[in-house]
């Protein structure tokens, strides 16, 4: 099932800070990464039904490599989450990272594939009818709050 994301779920912004830099004054590949991590968990943390089953982990994997040049040199980044397609089998979370300041760069993107995982096998667990009930319900929230 295809979900229209128009809007975000979760929008974050996060300043600029040195540990976020390389030594030129470059944004770094591990404050990108860092940055879609946490979109991502602020996301899954909302659809509490994830987390009721201890036997299930959830397995987050980036669908591309990252590239932070684009970004520029932002002085704070917006952050945004929101579910661009659910499957039975997995949930699709598109990333985007907006620089802000008079030195930013372009916008980049990111898709996040979120599959549960059973702890005891290591095997994929289908996501059942609570879970994308409840997925669907914050993609609706989102639209019309935003």
């Amino acid at each position: 099932m295809q979900v229209s994301a128009p809007k975000w779920l979760i929008r974050q912004e996060i300043p600029v800070v040195d540990e976020d830099l390389t030594a030129d004054g470059a944004v770094s590949l591990l404050a990108v990464e860092r940055w879609f991590t946490t979109v991502a968990a602020a996301y899954l943390d909302r659809c509490k039904s994830l987390h009721r089953e201890p036997s299930l982990a959830l397995n987050l994997r980036l669908d591309a490599p990252l590239d932070p040049a684009p970004l520029g040199r932002p002085t704070k980044v917006v952050a945004s989450a929101s579910a661009s397609q659910l499957r039975p089998d997995a949930l699709t979370i598109e990333l985007r990272v907006r620089p802000v300041g008079p030195n930013a760069g372009a916008r980049i993107g990111n898709l996040c594939v979120v599959t549960l995982l059973n702890t005891a096998t290591c095997l994929p667990q289908p996501m059942d009818a609570v879970i994308r009930a409840e997925l669907l319900a914050l993609e609706r929230a989102a639209r019309h709050n935003n």
